[in-house]
This record gives C-alpha cells, sequence and structure tokens, in this order.
C-alpha cells in the first residue's frame, strides 16, 4: 500500500520545488513563445510565473515587454505580464532551468555563450546540425558540459500550446526521474 502513495507525493513535492526555480526560454520564435506562456500560465499560483524570455531580435523584446505580444512570429497570442523579454545571454545565465528553443542551427552558438551553466537545459529545438551531423544534444553536451540535459519533444503546434488548448509532450532527463 506504501508504493500506491509514491506516485501521488513525488509530483506535489516536485511541483512545490518548481515555484522556487528560475526559468528562462531561449528562444523568441512562435515555439519559444509559446513555452514561455505556458510556464507563465501557472494556475496553481494565481495564473503568474515569472519567466525570461530571450530573443535575438531587440524589436521583438521590446514588443513582448511593451505589449505582451510576439507579433512577428506568434502574433494571436496575448502574453502572461509576468513574461519578461530579454536580448541578453548573460540574464538567461543566471536562471536554475533554461528551454533551450533557438533553431537547430543556431543552438550551437548560442549555448556557446553560456559555457558555465550547471542547471537543467531542456533542449526543444528539432533537428541536426548540418555542419557537423550532431544531434541538439551533443551540440548541449559540447557547449555546456557542466548542465543537466533533457530533451521535450512530441507533435505540438506554437498557437495551441500558447492558447492553453491540450498537448502531449515528452520529457526524457539525462538524470531520470531524479533529475525531475
Amino acid at each position: 500500500d506504501g508504493d500506491d502513495e509514491r506516485p501521488l507525493v513525488l509530483p506535489l513535492a516536485l511541483a512545490e520545488q518548481a515555484e522556487l526555480l528560475r526559468v528562462a526560454v531561449l528562444g523568441g520564435g512562435a515555439w519559444g513563445t509559446a513555452l514561455a506562456q505556458m510556464l507563465a500560465s501557472d494556475p496553481d499560483h494565481d495564473g503568474a510565473r515569472d519567466v525570461l524570455l530571450w530573443a535575438r531580435e531587440a524589436e521583438v523584446v521590446e514588443d513582448i515587454n511593451a505589449n505582451h505580444r510576439n507579433t512577428p512570429f506568434l502574433p494571436s497570442a496575448d502574453l502572461a505580464p509576468s513574461i519578461r523579454a530579454t536580448g541578453n545571454l548573460a540574464d538567461v545565465a543566471q536562471v536554475d532551468v533554461i528551454l533551450a528553443v533557438a533553431p537547430a542551427q543556431h543552438l550551437r552558438s548560442v549555448l556557446a555563450q553560456l559555457p558555465d551553466f550547471a542547471g537543467d537545459l531542456v533542449i526543444c529545438a528539432k533537428g541536426i546540425e548540418q555542419s557537423t551531423g550532431a544531434l541538439m544534444s551533443d551540440v548541449a553536451k559540447a557547449t555546456c558540459p557542466q548542465a543537466k540535459l533533457a530533451a521535450l519533444s512530441g507533435p505540438t503546434f506554437a498557437h495551441e500550446v500558447a492558447a492553453g488548448l491540450p498537448a502531449a509532450v515528452t520529457l526524457a532527463c539525462e538524470g531520470g526521474k531524479d533529475q525531475w
């Protein structure tokens, strides 16, 4: 009977711990913005979890911070006010969890600017690096060797995730269930 209780207790403990985690999304395109919106829309905490969203494009950073919108990449979404955008990767390096959503062909150059990041790095970019044939997990290991890797994957559409519609994704962690 004690075994029956363990699956219920573990998610509650993780949920409480997640409150304390500082989270950033690395990539201000449609998918990165949708993930930031999903993370910021936390119904257990009055719908407000602070999320930092890094974007390369200054106009995206300005639009998100001033208007709570990402007009160039996800125009249909009204974004949570708890999402703050930045163009400074040094800000991102200060968080506990990074969702890496930069396009596959740019992921190495972006992550290379965070070499000392030792938190959880969730790879959300799809594809293979064309110049090397490397998988995104190999790119992440090479550029952020101290990070604890995980990968998020699944059949989703950014505009549906941003709208809060049901979606199914899988999170695979290098550290297994002990990591998350």
